[in-house]
């Protein structure tokens, strides 16, 4: 065997969003040295960015398109009777946001100033003129005589461009009257629909007219309504249920449905909590900007944001209308009654010269405030609560800035200027109290255009355009000529399942219809306003259901096929066995036969047995063996219901009639007609559709194909019809053969039947392995590569991103060793996880007890006085511990309502000595410290801990009386209702965690990694390392394992491994070198986990004996602290640990260093520029890109914010001077928009920058020498350097003693840990201040050794010098500081190696600098007259490198 020659070495990988570990261990636990270098490393990228915006931007794009091809239309239909009035209009119309220089007309748009006020002007009753807005101008242009084509045609233009919402059908609409009838059947559709696809009834068609009542009366303010309503549907919840209080899920559906209704943002993660994997706020009018993304989550269930969408319309519209029969006429009648209002108010300002209010406090309320309004950026994003608070709600802002000073905020600043004054005479005050008369009734100052206006539907909009074309068609042939063609143009919308319109496309699922003549697909035909419902371009049948099916998931074990559809007839048989047969009657399962005999007899067109635990109960009070028994069921739903449904099943023969034995002989089809039915849900398409199967059916009688389809048919299942029904094992049974009639017979002799993960994972059966070898023949018939596999899985981009570098990792390493790793044992963490702060917790505790008042009056009913909880107490409590919430014992108060949760004994804040934080499940067994395994109870308690975390007292011990365990229990559930307690916690609560079953399963839970980008990690790698089963003993050797953080974090805290983030990157190759180790530990070197627990070898010993008294007093779960000693499994004999390797380990980690590589990224990609529109600025500002070639001058008309760089080019410069040759070098950034223009120009990039950015002369010839992207590493001087943005900053990296590193780990995030210079032990009395006092000493030693380090390390490195010198210079301030300030200083002097900048100058260290941070300098001050510079490429491992020179002018 050669040197280098690796012949059996196992693989670490731990993987974050932004980094993936690795190591390569071999025998005795060592690092794999191959060549000279230890192969282990970390490998560092960027967090990839969510799609969620591209989609958003996206779809702006798209809707903005289509309303350009809208209007250019209509240009195009209007031009010929245009030139005849004015020629020039339209070119006016696009220049019209020109300044008057740039124009290429001189003359008022509307010709002379005279023919300009004739038309755009208008006088009051006091003959003062005033500009008319659009809709004067449309509602002239609805009357029967002639106006100006000009204004006709900006009536047009104006309501192609702005048409309200589709989401109504043409009839529903067209009488806006309607409106209150339309919201009520729409409630009870929505109704329906929240039965029928998330099995909730929430009273919306039983409070239907009440709800609607409430909503159009205008009287009453909006958060009331809100109020009200959700009190309604509560208040009926409760009564449904019989209970005082509600699930925590109805109550948030219920308060998200009502927000969106009212107009108020909902969140539809709290609505479809399993649809979405994030918030997804939006408010209802805005529906439009994320309905493909929303729409594609939801699937069938976008029914439910449909029809909410349709009742908020109607609800807006109709006030909106205030009983006019047009828009427009709505819209004029607002804009006097806003004329008379503002009138009104300035009449009180200025009363008898300003008697009662100031002129200043007229300019206040009336003129543009000093304070300007920051608009806001493209992603809406804007700290609202803070920017309201500077922005005055006055009338300008009111008029100009109405998204930021709604109506609410507009009264209250009136109110308030209005209230203050008192001692009005007769008149002011009648002016004063009418003006708060209508703002308290919604009334004051209504405006034309808000976002609400998007409520109105289409319908009435081109209601108005018929009527506008019928009057001005008299006087102008051409509109009514056209009437068709601009109402078709107007209503035209791409059914939202088309898709992609190029057939071609990769993405497209769009069916072109073929052309007769010649029988090719019309692929070149536009799909446009006149044919897009035309049968002849677009086959829409196969087209809607590529689309639902492009959607469907596929089978969970059969990869490839299809999901089923829920109301399928093999589907509800399916569920409703899965059901049954876990059901239990007095305990014992259902027979077969019993089973059978009632499905049988609920499926019978004459049956009153229905199928519901209730039913159940009736059909077994007349069988043999149950009759005078109480036939108690168990083993339903929370809700004793059950969760399947036979409901199709008994539509097909209870109300269709079809006999029982024709849907056995046609399952099939009747599964096909159902599966078409869910696909095709209206309009001609299901009637087509339908008459395939007419055949199965009765007749074809038009009462009973309209009974069909009218019938609900929804959602799909998870599993594939072949899974259930068309596998068959060596006997011919499918699983659904198995769950109809067989039970399996246990050790003890119970008769079991059986359910699906019986039949496919146990080896009884032959399912397993039928479905074993259907997955391998499909992969190998579907292999694909790694990124397309990746890229159509169900996760996040940062964890795709992820799991293809873990990949490419692997794949590396395995080139490189030359052999295949014995096992792979993966880690995954999440290094950007948000830690909760003050604030967060603060306001959610704040939201929780406002909304539990009712719930804990209704508790404390149930309780003595004193043991009461007394929320308004509790809520100043919290305010006033707002900044200390952090703090888990101050936290845990609260989530616990001031309660011991051991015992339900009131604890005192104020007397922390009193009460102490215990681990539920005790860290001997687990290492667990989450808040879901944390309790704050009275000191003492966790000693009386039995085998449940109830708590017996003595009576004088706690000087308390004995509370009951139902009282314990009682309050246990208080919290869990009232979201204080998860169900995890409670759970844990409730566990005997001494019984040897129950320890095993917490044990064997953390041993399991279930979080889906694991799980993606590890099918991949599975694919090309699949377990292996070991000869003689048939036992299944895992190759790929996944591996809990917690262990990885456990075996740290026990060896003194400690982590830092701060020093370097190191730890992510630490991270994977440890889940290598202990993941082959747990997963190879024991057979069974309970082996590991055995005390000794005993042959005496029970095999269910928990070896509980050696590992109770650990620190670190029962798995770690095995291997404190030699461990041995006792199956085999074989040595498992050695427990020298424990120093071996901690000594690798602390003086091995490790491949460090950072993936390039190509950010040619994504947005051009930012995409605000700054105002104008100096014309030298480059920061600002002008917003098109019309409006270049950025000093007359603004520009985005500055161009984003896709990577930068060094360019050498050549030039004569004084006749000499002289070199020189620059750095020329290449921006995203020099790339779409290259690709545009169909030249490559290079070609592109020598050509149009470089300047060549004859006296001076540029070149490029290299191109650097994002994260490309440098060499400086004999430094290592990153390219970041515009900067270049350090990579080196630092490595710390361990007693360096035990003091940073004591100190972290700025609270000291004496566990750590304690022995990991809670100090005693006395051993804090002798701690504090080595601290303070130890302190200025670690301050010396860094600074130290970083003047050798990092000496000349880009401007740390200056840097280093100011560390020096405070060295001797610094050894005068307290304890808390030298912690501080030492926790953040790491920002100048890594990222981030802190301003000591404001902390109190002004010798420090206001912007101490990370070594890097900005490129704009990049001098090249003295650098060398080579730029290096790695492998992804780090193992290869190249290094190219670029430039070489050091020695110069």
């Amino acid at each position: 065997m050669s040197k280098n020659e690796i012949k059996n070495y196992k693989i670490g990988l731990d993987i974050g969003t932004n980094s993936v570990g690795w190591a390569c261990i071999g025998d005795g636990n060592a690092i794999v040295r191959h060549n000279g270098k230890l192969m282990w490393g970390s490998r560092l990228f960027d967090e990839a960015e969510s799609k969620k915006n591209r989609r958003g931007f996206r779809a702006t794009r798209r809707r903005l398109y289509r309303r350009r091809g809208r209007l250019n239309e209509l240009n195009r239909i209007v031009k010929p009777e245009m030139d005849k009035v004015d020629p020039e209009f339209f070119n006016k119309m696009n220049e019209s946001f020109l300044v008057r220089e740039d124009r290429n007309w001189s003359l008022q748009f509307f010709g002379n100033k005279e023919e300009r006020n004739k038309l755009m002007y208008i006088k009051d009753e006091n003959n003062k003129a005033y500009q008319k807005n659009i809709y004067l101008i449309r509602k002239e242009c609805m009357q029967d005589k002639q106006v100006d084509f000009r204004l006709v045609y900006l009536c047009l233009h104006h309501i192609m461009k702005y048409r309200g919402n589709f989401l109504y059908e043409d009839s529903q609409v067209e009488n806006a009257n309607g409106s209150r009838d339309l919201m009520i059947q729409t409630m009870v559709d929505l109704n329906e629909a929240f039965l029928n696809y998330c099995d909730c009834d929430l009273g919306f068609d039983k409070l239907s007219e009440q709800i609607v009542d409430k909503l159009l009366d205008q009287k009453i303010l909006t958060k009331i309504k809100y109020e009200q309503i959700k009190d309604f549907l509560c208040n009926y919840q409760k009564n449904e249920i019989g209970s005082v209080k509600l699930s925590s899920e109805v109550k948030s559906t219920i308060e998200n449905v009502v927000k969106l209704i009212v107009g108020y943002k909902g969140d539809l993660l709290k609505i479809f909590p399993t649809s979405f994997n994030e918030n997804c706020e939006l408010y209802i009018s805005s529906l439009e900007d994320k309905q493909s993304e929303i729409e594609q989550a939801l699937g069938e269930k976008y029914t439910i944001v449909e029809l909410i969408a349709k009742i908020n319309s109607a609800y807006t519209f109709n006030a909106i209308l205030d009983g006019e029969e047009y828009i427009s006429y709505a819209k004029v009648k607002s804009f006097y009654t806003h004329k008379e209002h503002l009138n009104l108010l300035k009449s009180l300002l200025k009363y008898e010269n300003y008697k009662y209010f100031s002129r200043q406090e007229y300019e206040a309320m009336f003129n543009e405030p000093v304070e300007k309004v920051e608009k806001k950026s493209a992603q809406g994003e804007q700290d609202s609560d803070n920017k309201k608070k500077k922005i005055p709600a006055n009338y300008y802002n009111y008029i100009n800035n109405h998204k930021l000073a709604g109506q609410d905020e507009f009264y209250k600043f009136v109110r308030k200027m209005l209230d203050n004054r008192t001692g009005l005479d007769d008149n002011a005050l009648a002016m004063k109290d009418k003006i708060i008369s209508l703002i308290e009734n919604n009334e004051f100052m209504p405006i034309q255009t808000t976002t609400e206006n998007g409520a109105i539907p289409m319908q009435l909009h081109r209601k108005e355009l018929s009527r506008i074309i019928d009057m001005q068609g008299k006087y102008y042939p051409v509109l009514k000529e056209n009437k068709g063609r601009l109402l078709k143009l107007f209503s035209f919308k791409i059914p939202y399942y088309y898709g992609p319109l190029n057939s071609e496309s990769s993405f497209s699922w769009i069916v072109k219809t073929k052309d007769e003549s010649s029988q090719e697909k019309t692929l070149n035909e536009t799909i446009n306003y006149l044919n897009f419902d035309n049968d002849d371009v677009v086959d829409k049948d196969e087209t809607q259901k590529r689309f639902i099916e492009r959607m469907l998931n596929t089978c969970e074990y059969l990869y490839g096929e299809k999901c089923m559809p829920k109301n399928s007839i093999t589907c509800e048989m399916f569920d409703c066995l899965q059901e049954l047969n876990g059901i239990k009657v007095d305990g014992e399962y259902l027979p077969y036969a019993t089973k059978q005999n009632y499905i049988m007899e609920v499926l019978k067109s004459s049956s009153k047995i229905g199928y519901t635990p209730q039913g159940l109960q009736k059909f077994l009070a007349s069988q043999e063996g149950y009759i005078g028994k109480e036939n108690k069921i168990s083993g339903t739903s929370e809700n004793d219901k059950f969760n399947s449904s036979l409901k199709t099943f008994k539509f097909f023969t209870s109300e269709i009639g079809v006999p029982l034995q024709n849907i056995q002989a046609n399952l099939y089809k009747f599964d096909e007609l159902c599966r078409d039915m869910t696909i095709f849900k209206e309009g001609e398409s299901r009637k087509t559709r339908l008459n395939k199967y007419i055949s199965i059916l009765p007749s074809n009688e038009k009462r009973i194909v309209d009974k069909v389809l009218k019938h609900k048919f929804d959602g799909w299942s998870r599993l594939s019809r072949k899974l259930v029904l068309g596998i068959k094992d060596s006997k011919g049974r499918s699983i659904l053969d198995y769950l109809w009639e067989y039970d399996y017979v246990t050790e003890s002799g119970k008769h079991i039947p059986p359910k699906l993960m019986n039949l496919i994972a146990s080896d009884k059966y032959e399912f397993k392995a039928i479905i074993e070898e259907y997955q391998e023949k499909y992969h190998e018939a579907n292999s694909r590569s790694l990124t397309s596999v990746i890229e159509e899985s169900y996760c996040s981009p940062p964890v795709k991103r992820a799991t293809v570098q873990a990949i490419k990792l692997v794949n590396e390493i395995v080139s490189i060793l030359k052999c295949e790793p014995s096992r792979i044992c993966v880690e995954f963490s999440s290094d950007s996880q948000s830690k909760e702060e003050n604030n967060s917790r603060h306001n959610q505790l704040k939201k929780l007890y406002e909304n539990i008042q009712k719930e804990v009056d209704e508790y404390n009913k149930t309780i003595e006085e004193n043991d009461r909880i007394d929320l308004k107490e509790l809520k100043s409590k919290l305010d006033g511990q707002k900044d200390k919430l952090s703090d888990e014992k101050v936290y845990l108060y609260f989530i616990q309502l001031g309660k011991s949760l051991y015992s339900g004994i009131p604890l005192n804040l104020d007397q922390p000595q009193t009460y102490e934080v215990d681990h539920i499940i005790p860290r001997s067994i687990i290492v667990d410290d989450s808040i879901d395994n944390k309790a704050l109870v009275l000191k003492g308690e966790n000693q009386d801990k039995k085998e449940t975390c109830f708590v017996e007292y003595q009576e004088n011990k706690y000087n308390a009386k004995v509370y009951s365990k139902h009282f314990v229990e009682t309050y246990w559930n208080c919290l869990k209702s009232n979201k204080l307690m998860t169900e995890k916690k409670y759970g844990k609560l409730h566990a005997d965690f001494r019984e040897s079953g129950v320890l095993n399963g917490f044990i064997n839970r953390q041993l399991v990694e279930t979080r889906q980008a694991i799980k993606l990690v590890i099918e991949l790698l599975k694919q090309r390392y699949p377990d292996e089963i070991i000869k003689d003993t048939n036992k299944v050797y895992h190759k790929v394992v996944a591996v809990n953080a917690s262990l990885s974090s456990a075996y740290r805290g026990m060896n003194n491994i400690y982590k830092l983030r701060n020093v370097n990157d190191y730890h992510h190759a630490h991270d994977a070198y440890l889940a290598g180790v202990i993941g082959d530990f747990v997963y190879n070197k024991f057979d069974y986990l309970n082996d590991a627990y055995y005390y000794s070898a005993k042959t005496n010993k029970s095999k269910n004996y928990f070896y509980y008294k050696n590992i109770k007093d650990g620190e670190f779960g029962a798995i770690i602290n095995l291997l404190r000693n030699d461990v041995m499994n006792f199956n085999t004999g074989e040595s498992c640990w050695c427990a020298e390797w424990n120093k071996k380990i901690r000594e690798t980690i602390y003086n091995e260093k490790c491949f460090i590589s950072t993936k390039n990224e190509n950010k040619a990609s994504g947005e051009f520029w930012g995409a605000t529109i700054n105002k104008k600025a100096d014309s030298k500002d480059a920061k600002l890109v002008a917003v098109n070639k019309k409006r270049s001058d950025i000093s007359k008309y603004g520009g985005y914010t500055g161009q984003n760089m896709a990577c930068s080019v060094i360019v050498k410069i050549e030039q004569k001077n004084n006749g000499k040759n002289v070199v020189s070098y620059k750095l020329q950034p290449i921006y995203k928009i020099d790339v779409v223009r290259a690709k545009n120009q169909n030249v490559e990039l290079d070609q592109y920058i020598n050509k149009k950015i470089l300047k060549n002369t004859d006296e001076i010839k540029q070149s490029v020498v290299a191109k650097l992207y994002e994260n490309q590493l440098l060499e400086i001087n004999g430094h290592l350097v990153l390219k970041n943005g515009d900067d270049y900053t350090n990579a080196k990296q630092l490595m710390l003693s361990e007693d360096i590193c035990k003091f940073l780990y004591c100190i972290k995030d700025d609270k000291i840990n004496y566990k750590v210079y304690a022995e990991k032990q809670k100090p005693i009395e006395g051993q804090v201040d002798s701690i504090k006092e080595m601290l303070y000493l130890k302190a200025n030693e670690v301050y010396d050794n860094i600074i130290n380090q970083f003047a050798s390390k990092y000496k000349n490195m880009l401007r740390a010098d200056g840097v280093i010198k100011k560390l020096f210079e405070f060295k001797e301030k610094f050894e005068l500081l307290a304890l808390d300030q030298k912690i501080f200083i030492i926790n953040n002097i790491f920002s100048f190696i890594r990222k981030g900048r802190i301003n000591f100058k404001k902390n109190g260290y002004a010798e420090l600098g206001s912007s101490f941070g990370r070594i890097s300098i900005v490129s704009t001050y990049f001098n090249f007259s003295d650098k060398s510079i080579a730029i290096i490429n790695k492998s992804v491992t780090g193992y290869y490198q190249n290094r190219t020179v670029v430039v070489n002018n050091r020695n110069k």
